[in-house]
């Protein structure tokens, strides 16, 4: 199944597995290291992806492009910490996802930086 989307969908199949290397139909990449950031280390230096990185510009959920929001349009959406705490916000206008600077935020910021240098 796995085959079959990537040769029909024009794709590149990640994987740690080496068995996929036997398809010669299917372009294929072998990740190395066990660890998910030092695999996604890997896939940015060896597809040379870094001057493509757009941090937090794209969905968790469903992929969509993310749009700032005024707070004002989103209250009836958020628990009362975070209308007392942030002030920016971005929304999904694919799933409606909504999206702040939270804690998570600084610490995303440290990973992406870290897999930039």
């Amino acid at each position: 199944e796995l085959i079959g989307a990537a040769v029909n969908e024009a794709r590149i199949l990640l994987s740690r597995s080496t068995g996929f290397l036997k398809y010669s139909a299917v372009r294929s990449f072998i990740i190395k290291h066990e660890d998910p950031w030092d695999q996604l280390k890997q896939i940015v230096e060896h597809f040379q992806l870094k001057n493509q990185f757009n941090p937090f510009s794209r969905c968790i959920v469903c992929n969509g492009h993310l749009e700032k929001v005024p707070k004002q349009s989103i209250l009836h959406l958020l628990e009362q910490n975070t209308i007392d705490y942030f002030s920016e916000f971005w929304r999904c206008p694919d799933c409606n996802r909504v999206y702040w600077k939270g804690s998570h935020y600084e610490r995303m910021l440290k990973i992406t930086e870290a897999i930039m240098s």
